[in-house]
């Protein structure tokens, strides 16, 4: 034996680390099973002696061979690598080790070799041993060519431990099995023992309980066993003897009699007629009245019968307990002895004081129960707490409701009770209890207080009912029309009746009842509900009588009749006639509009206004006198029920009668004077005008109220200035922009739900003429004025909201309009306390994150006033408290983005609206003024405020969110900049129309000044370059001076003339342009036509500069412009106006020469020709005496020039070109000069910076290239800095065509025009440029927008370049650089907004801002990130498919959060919108969510998270929904349960050809371990396991709804029938079995031999036959591999049967071989299609569950949604654009 820890170390026993470690861990786990392992473990392993091993040979002989090898490499140092290879390798080797020795080895051991070993073997003595044992590590890391053998060894070690181990291992087991059948076996006794223990008191207590079961006694009787002995006889046959003793206890029973009144078939006819009400039927008793008995001590606490005889009885017994009997009436007495109560209720659990409710029409029952020991508990909180929490006292009154089911046969509670909190100081008492007759709402009586409570809400209704007195008791009308209390005046009792419909709002009208001393009261209806009786009853007198009550509706008053009166009250004595339209119209007026309104007219003068006359022409004399008593009942009346303030205005109107004679004669007696102007305007302001629309989600503003298609198209992809020019107001657009036009204006807006009665309050507020009615009357928004004193009252009257005609985008739209311009926004709604006020302010929400407040300081400045109609006082600060916490959720939940911020600066307010014929509904009007009045002022003017609305709509139009002070100053800026060339040019707006320059936001005219009417020459405006000398001519025409025109002053004065012109203009055009830009000063448009009007006035003062060369035909300077083309001329005859100085003759020389003046040349002096006559300047003629002496003839002239070519020639200009100066040296001919210089003595060329000329010499180009004026230039350059300057948002072009696969239409493509401001900086005089970097403005501040784009609209970002914020935004364009990626196939299709895409149409034509709410709940489409790696996350889903575009790239679905973030940009839709995004788009398939007569689908979505890990079947979210088979979860009901009932008959083929394998039981799918492992691996197994997974589904369907509502039986019945040649009904009309169950039953049989469908046929026939049952529709699910013929008859006579019986069959074929083979199994289908085509229809069957079918392919279907539309959801078709 060798010691294990020879060769121990760690590096050997890593080898079986992971091996322990598993082990470890399984023997851990057993240990926890059985304690008794862990101490056998031991024990065995001590046995087992790890520490010694068995010497085996191989062991043995290799560990010697590592010893010896290790203490010769040690001892010896002479190694080469190689001979240690070898030596080492030997060590494992079966070959001798000495043979590996070198032969060194061998000499050093010379004779001794044979002994080598042996001296070797004998220096290994145990101490080396000993040595050696914990040195086998550091052998290893001494010579690591030993580690491989090391671990070799090692290896067998573990080999021969584990062979140990395994031994151990099993002998532990064999002791630990026995130990464990000993505990088992002892646990079966103990428990045998205990059992039959159990069954031996069970079988007492059976006996005992069927002996009083065979007892139906009305008395107790005791029963006292005395003796139970087992008689003779065989043990077959086993008797028994019982000995008793019976006591018998009968306690006092009172007997109660029913006795029914009937109606006779005469009475029934009479009361259904117009005038039931006024008959008086005379009920007959029923011969024989059903008794029934209940003991002393039980009383009756309710009795009510309902129409099928069916009674309720509920009775008090002598514990207070409730007993709820409901059944016929005549078997009650029966029931009530048997004791079948359908319900007991604990006093415990009701508590002491219960009122009881019930209603037929909904047929509920309601038991009203508060618990006296918390009402003192709560009554010890009020004493301590003035404001106590309505938590502590919340169980103190509960609502029991119940369901009265199965045509009043059965009762069934309905959810848990409800907790009612106290409306008032104190715990709830309530006293009296009724329905609302056919609503589930209930009313409630607690100290002559009532209010009403609703089940669907669970709230209060906020009118409180203020009774005279506490009520004897309180009923409800059968027709749900009124509230009747019973009141007891002294002696006499009365009914106080109130209607429902004006719950709180009034005292009620008072009916008396008969006068019999009654004690019991009751309502009912005869023959039809509104033929409503008031019964009274007196037993003391014997005497039961009724009081008919007629319900009428007039005027929100109702009146009530009693049968007994016999006189019919009228109102007034006076007769009048019956058709009084034309007055009675007037009244109709003062109804719906206001007559004293709280924003008053100051339109005419009041004192040119005569009073009001209405008179009326009639030849009646006796009429004459009858109209004014007329008016004023009407007066009065309408006064009276409306209660509108009039303040003496109608009785202020004379009206009186006359005959056609004596008006003729006579005349209007007085009449009004106004000015024409005042009254239409007062007319106009009267008419409201309609100012836009909505359609297909576009905001459509209209020109002139009209909406015209052309014009619509005409602007299709206008910029936004040409939508401006397109609106129009109508006669309002006169009155914004002449005669308000510089009045203050503020804007009132009413929005609101649909038939709330917004144009109503807005009519009464600023006495507007709104049409109103209960009906959908307005469309889009109408407008309307109101002047006033201080300012003018825009009405603006939109349409309802969340209208079923309008999409929500429509609404956002008009919304977002309407809170931008209005100073006051009244959105009028009714308030219901459980409804989710999020949904109504849904569009509020959306528009808050369309147009950035922060970036248009003149819009959202106005208050939202949330009014609530119809509330009494009682509930203002419940509804107050209510609100707000609800507006809080909304603030918490959006944060920043909350309408409430963004758009109203948080200025919202809660106003509470009395009912309308309240004393405070119009007084409430005032309070509203003062809101009105109290905000401030933000439309400066009339003109401004018409400016700012149509570029607004403009923009909603355009989808432009831009800001907009940047599109006013825009707008601004083109209009001047049209305007600018005609201000310059004439001084006009209009040169055509004569318009003055006027001051656009104020009409009014800029003052002239100096300035004139002449026209001024402005080169880059004009496109005839003649107009400079036209014009300049036309001034010179205007110049006068007292200078002759040989004057040298008359050219200076001349041009101080025309520049005198030229500043007036230029300073009026300043003043104009200053006045419209001063609002717009730092806008960059602005700026940058600064720049042009500094431009233009260069222009018009370069068209002022004269030529001053020398006349060509004189020597006056040239008049013409500088610059002019053609001959230098004077426009002078060019003759001098002075006599010859030897003569009176004229002088004949050119005008201005300076010489002395002559006639003629030859008349006076020598004459001859000039020497220097070809010089210029020369007067041609020798002005020397005659015959003088000299030969040198010369003129007069002072100066003769060179005459030779300006020097200034060829030279290069900047432009590029060259430039040639055409003048001529002027320098004497006699002086010397080096360059020739023409008269001009400036540079000809234009400054490189402007249009000036170059102001320095006339020469200097020929050494200078640079040209300047002189002056400071503004730099043209644009902007250098990082970022762009400025973004606008325009339509890329008139008309965008998408041209996909499938479609082509024409839509507007939006694009962003990126801009580079031109520099804001000036250069200096006399540089090129500036120094430092181009910038648009010289704030220091100044602002640029980042440059990240969105990647699928390419739209910048808006923010600040290097912004902080982590994501960007952008108010977003077309996704111009997307594509559809769709989910299915290339011819995949996907319907969004009407229209059709496939894959790789563009996505132009949808706004990245849009798209996702176009496509509802969605997921997006994007590039696989993984690359190689798995594709996991949990907003991703790997898409395994290819998908177009670019199929070969991987892509994933990705949810609508993980979208934008990886856009980077910022989400531009809203929370509630982000919300639903985020969950899954999976569909319930349930018929109800289908579209059907024209009503919408409501669609049905899982309310799980996008990409969710299947839900439990069992485990739904909520209580009325449920999860699908797929692990989706509904809200809605299941529609598996609860749908109509089925026979399911399953016909199976199973012959030999369903033993074929080509199809297999799925892995995965319930049961299929089961159905394999029986040996299925076949086709039938297949169907079996269909089958399984059908039943599984449909019981896990009904255990989670029982779950929540109750045991609920299962409603379908299967029949399974299996063929081959014959036919075996293996299940028959199955109703409980379990689905394992079903299963097992099939699982025995198998294939067998032979196929008949006949046989098949005819046996479902007869299980069909059989079985029937009305309740249940017959389906049979014919499934087979189809390898058989069938007879037609064989399937016409089942179809044919089961129509004869009643209903039509649904019959489903379903194929499992090949399509050749499937033919009669289409056929069968056919011909049960064809039968039940000529069935009549079923109106109780489901939408869609009764179409016979075909199928093909069983491994591909789903039995459950295939034939009984069992859900699985319905994933909703995938697509969305993705980057291109």
């Amino acid at each position: 034996m060798f010691s294990l820890s020879d060769l121990a170390s760690d590096t050997l026993w890593n080898l079986g680390r992971e091996e322990v470690n598993a082990s470890t861990e399984i023997l851990r786990s057993l240990g926890k099973i059985s304690p008794q392992l862990h101490a056998m473990q031991k024990k065995g392993l001590q046995n087992m002696k790890l520490n010694q091993l068995p010497d085996e040979s191989q062991y043995k002989r290799r560990k010697d061979n590592f010893l010896i090898v290790a203490h010769i490499l040690e001892a010896h140092d002479k190694w080469e690598e190689l001979e240690k290879q070898r030596l080492v390798d030997a060590i494992m080797s079966s070959d001798a080790l000495h043979t590996a020795f070198p032969s060194w080895l061998l000499e050093d051991s010379k004779g001794k070799s044979k002994h080598v070993l042996g001296t070797i073997y004998n220096t290994l003595a145990e101490p080396f041993v000993d040595r050696s044992k914990d040195r086998v590590p550091v052998m290893c890391d001494e010579e690591p060519l030993l580690l491989d053998a090391a671990l070799r060894i090692g290896k067998i070690i573990l080999g021969i431990l584990k062979r140990k181990i395994g031994r151990v291992v099993q002998k532990v087991y064999a002791e630990l099995h026995r130990s464990e059948l000993d505990q088992i076996q002892t646990q079966i006794r103990q428990q045998a023992r205990i059992t039959a223990d159990n069954e031996k008191i069970s079988s007492r207590v059976s006996l005992i309980q069927e002996i009083n079961d065979s007892y139906d006694l009305d008395f107790t009787m005791d029963i006292t066993l005395n003796k139970l002995s087992k008689s003779r006889g065989s043990d077959r046959n086993k008797q028994y003897e019982v000995f008793w003793e019976e006591e018998i206890q009968t306690p006092a029973h009172l007997q109660y009699t029913v006795h029914l009144l009937g109606l006779t078939t005469d009475d029934k006819q009479k009361l259904c007629l117009e005038s039931g009400y006024d008959y008086v039927p005379r009920p007959q008793f029923r011969t024989h009245p059903p008794e029934f008995s209940l003991p002393v001590g039980h009383h009756i606490c309710h009795v009510q019968l309902f129409q099928n005889n069916r009674c309720l009885l509920i009775v008090s017994d002598d514990n207070r307990n409730l007993k709820v009997f409901l059944d016929d009436i005549d078997a009650l007495n029966n029931v009530i002895k048997a004791d079948h109560t359908k319900a007991v209720f604990s006093h415990t659990k009701l508590g002491s004081d219960v009122r009881i409710a019930v209603d037929e029409a909904r047929a509920l029952l309601v038991l009203v129960s508060s618990d006296g020991s918390v009402s003192v508990l709560v009554r010890q909180h009020l004493e301590r707490d003035a404001y106590p929490n309505i938590s502590a006292f919340q169980n103190a009154c509960r609502l029991h409701i119940y369901r009265l089911m199965e045509k009043f046969s059965t009762l069934a509670a309905r959810g848990t009770p409800m907790s009612l909190y106290s409306w008032h100081d104190g715990p709830l008492r309530i006293t009296d209890a009724c329905f609302v007759s056919g609503q589930e709402e209930i009313f409630l009586v607690d100290n002559r207080e009532g209010r009403i409570y609703s089940f669907v809400t669970q709230q209060w209704r906020p009118a409180t009912l203020h009774l005279i007195q506490q009520p004897l008791a309180v009923f409800s009308t059968p027709d749900g029309a009124c509230l009747v209390a019973v009141e007891r005046d002294q002696e006499r009792f009365r009914a106080r009746v109130y209607h429902w419909a004006s719950f709180g709002s009034n005292a009620g009208l008072v009916v008396d009842l008969p006068d019999i001393q009654p004690t019991s009261f009751g309502i009912t209806s005869l023959a039809q509900r509104n033929v409503v009786h008031a019964l009274v009853l007196s037993p003391s007198r014997h005497m039961f009588r009724s009081a008919s009550l007629q319900i009428t509706r007039q005027s929100s008053e109702f009146m009530f009749r009693q049968q007994e009166e016999k006189q019919k009250h009228k109102t007034s004595t006076q007769n009048y006639t019956q058709h009084n339209s034309l007055i009675d119209c007037h009244r109709e007026s003062w109804t719906r509009f206001p007559v004293v309104p709280a924003v008053s007219r100051s339109t005419i003068r009041p004192g040119s206004r005569a009073p009001a006359l209405l008179q009326f022409v009639t030849e009646d004399p006796s009429l004459h006198q009858r109209f004014a008593p007329y008016w004023r009942d009407m007066i009065t009346s309408f006064e009276t029920s409306t209660r509108k303030p009039t303040e003496g205005v109608l009785l202020g109107c004379f009206v009186s009668g006359t005959d056609l004679n004596t008006l003729s004669r006579d005349g209007c007696q007085t009449s009004s004077e106004f000015h024409a102007g005042e009254w239409l305007v007062e007319l106009l302001c009267l008419i409201p005008i309609q100012i836009c629309i909505t359609r297909d989600s576009r905001f459509i503003p209209l020109k002139d109220g009209v909406w015209s298609p052309d014009l619509e198209r005409s602007l299709l992809g206008a910029d936004l200035s040409q939508v401006v020019e397109s609106i129009s107001f109508g006669w309002y657009e006169g009155l914004l922009q002449s005669y308000y036009r510089g009045k203050k204006v503020k804007v009132i807006s009413s929005m609101g739900q649909q038939s709330v009665g917004k144009s109503y309050m807005i009519n009464h507020f600023t006495d507007c003429s709104f049409e109103g009615s209960a009906m959908r009357t307005t469309e889009g928004c109408r407008m309307s004025f109101t002047p006033t004193d201080e300012f003018l009252v825009v009405s603006l009257d939109f349409e309802g909201m969340d209208s079923i005609e309008r999409s929500s985008q429509e609404d956002t739209l008009l919304v977002l309009f309407n809170v931008a311009i209005s100073n006051l926004v009244l959105f009028r709604d009714n308030f219901v306390l459980s409804r989710d006020i999020a949904t109504s302010f849904q569009s509020f929400q959306s528009s808050s994150l369309v147009l950035n407040p922060a970036s248009n300081p003149t819009l959202f400045q106005g208050q939202l006033a949330i009014i609530f109609k119809d509330v009494i006082d009682s509930d203002s600060k419940e509804i107050v408290k209510e609100f707000s916490e609800k507006l809080h959720r909304i603030v918490m939940e959006e944060q920043d983005s909350n309408f409430i911020t963004r758009l109203h600066k948080g200025h919202i307010s809660i106003i509470l609206w009395p009912v309308i014929e309240s004393n405070k509904f119009y007084s409430m009007f005032h309070q509203l003024r003062k809101v009105l009045y109290s905000q401030p002022i933000t439309h400066p003017g009339a003109g401004v405020f018409l400016s700012t609305m149509k570029t607004l709509m403009a923009k909603l139009k355009t989808n432009d969110w831009g800001a907009l002070d940047q599109n006013l100053g825009s707008l601004r800026a083109q209009r001047l900049k049209r305007i600018l060339p005609t201000a310059f040019t004439v001084g006009l707006a209009d040169a055509e129309t004569q318009e003055p320059l006027k001051d656009i936001d104020s009409d009014t005219v800029i003052p002239p000044g100096a300035d004139s009417t002449a026209a001024f020459y402005l080169q880059n405006y004009s496109q005839d370059p003649s107009d400079a000398s036209t014009r300049l001519a036309a001034l010179r025409n205007t110049f006068t001076c007292e200078y002759p025109r040989t004057d040298p002053r008359w050219i200076p004065a001349l041009c101080s003339h025309l520049s005198n012109l030229g500043d007036a203009r230029i300073n009026h055009v300043h003043d104009w342009f200053d006045s419209n830009s001063s609002r717009f000063s730092s806008h960059a448009e602005i700026a940058e036509l600064q720049r042009k009007c500094q431009d233009a006035i260069v222009q018009l003062r370069a068209g002022l500069q004269l030529c001053r060369m020398e006349c060509q035909q004189c020597c006056f300077v040239c008049v013409e412009p500088r610059h002019h083309p053609g001959d230098h001329t004077c426009h002078t005859d060019h003759r001098g106006s002075t006599n010859c100085d030897f003569c009176d003759v004229h002088c004949g020389l050119p005008a201005g020469h300076d010489s002395k003046h002559i006639c003629t040349g030859t008349a006076h002096l020598c004459g001859q020709s000039c020497d220097l006559k070809s010089k210029r300047g020369c007067l041609e003629h020798c002005t020397k005496e005659i015959d003088h002496i000299d030969d040198e003839h010369m003129c007069s002239s002072k100066k003769h020039e060179c005459g030779e070519p300006c020097a200034l020639t060829s030279i290069r200009i900047p432009s590029g070109g060259q430039f040639t100066c055409e003048g001529r040296c002027t320098t004497p001919y006699d002086e010397t000069h080096d360059m020739h210089v023409c008269q001009e003595r400036s540079c000809p060329i234009s400054c490189q910076l402007c249009r000036r000329l170059c102001c320095l010499s006339h020469l200097h180009g020929l050494e200078d290239v640079i040209h300047l004026c002189g002056e400071i230039h503004p730099c043209g350059a644009l902007c250098s800095a990082q970022g762009a300057c400025d973004i606008s948002t325009v339509p890329l072009r008139v008309e965008s065509t998408f041209t996909g696969k499938l479609e082509t239409y024409q839509f507007t493509k939006y694009s962003q025009v990126v801009k580079r401001v031109p520099c804001s900086l000036s250069i200096p005089r006399g540089v090129l440029e500036h120094a430092g970097p181009h910038q648009h403005s010289q704030s220091p501040d100044v602002f640029h927008y980042c440059e990240s784009r969105c990647p699928h609209c390419d739209y910048l970002c808006t923010l600040p370049y290097d912004h902080n914020q982590k994501i960007h935004e952008t108010s977003h364009g077309s996704c111009s650089k997307t594509q559809w990626a769709i989910e299915g196939n290339q011819d995949a299709v996907l319907e969004v907004n009407g229209h059709k895409y496939a894959a790789n149409d563009s996505g132009s034509p949808f706004l990245c801002s849009m798209m996702c709410a176009a496509l509802g709940r969605h997921t997006h489409v994007d590039y696989c990130r993984a690359e190689g790696t798995v594709c996991d996350g949990p907003q991703l889903q790997h898409i395994n498919s290819r998908m177009l575009p670019l199929p070969d790239r991987p892509k994933d679905y990705i949810s609508h959060e993980l979208f934008w973030e990886r856009t980077g940009f910022q989400d531009p839709y809203t929370k509630e919108e982000q919300t639903d995004f985020a969950k899954c788009d999976h569909l319930c398939q349930g018929p109800e969510h289908e579209t059907s007569q024209g009503v919408a689908a409501q669609q049905s979505y899982c309310t799980l998270p996008m990409f969710h890990e299947p839900q439990s079947i069992t485990q739904p979210s909520s209580a009325q929904g449920y999860v699908s088979t797929d692990g989706h979860d509904f809200a809605c009901k299941n529609p598996s349960v609860g749908h109509q009932s089925f026979h399911v008959i399953l016909v199976i083929d199973r012959s030999s050809s369903m033993s074929s394998s080509d199809r297999q039981p799925q892995r995965g799918t319930p049961g299929h371990d089961r159905i394999r492992n029986r040996g299925y691996t076949n086709r039938l197994g297949t169907v079996y396991s269909a089958l399984y997974s059908f039943w599984t589904v449909r019981h896990a369907a009904l255990t989670a709804l029982a779950d929540r509502r109750g045991t609920l039986p299962r409603n379908d019945a299967y029949s399974v029938i299996l063929f081959n040649s014959t036919a075996h009904i293996a299940i028959a009309n199955d109703f409980t079995t379990s689905p394992d169950e079903l299963l097992d039953s099939l699982l025995t049989h198998e294939p067998a031999f032979g196929t008949c469908f006949d046989v098949s046929l005819r046996r479902a026939q007869g299980v069909l036959e059989n079985y029937w049952s009305n309740e249940r529709s017959p389906v049979v699910i014919f499934l087979s591999d189809g390898e058989c013929a069938v007879s037609d008859n064989s399937i016409y006579d089942l179809a044919q049967k089961s129509l004869a019986l009643g209903k039509a069959l649904v019959f489903h074929s379903v194929s499992f071989g090949p399509n050749a083979a499937s033919y009669y199994l289409r056929r069968m289908a056919d011909i049960a299609s064809e039968v039940q085509s000529r069935a009549p229809p079923n109106p109780l069957a489901d939408p869609g569950a009764g179409t016979c079918s075909y199928t093909e392919a069983i491994d591909t279907i789903r039995l459950a949604e295939t034939f009984l539309g069992f859900a699985a959801s319905l994933q909703k078709q995938r697509g969305s654009l993705i980057r291109a």
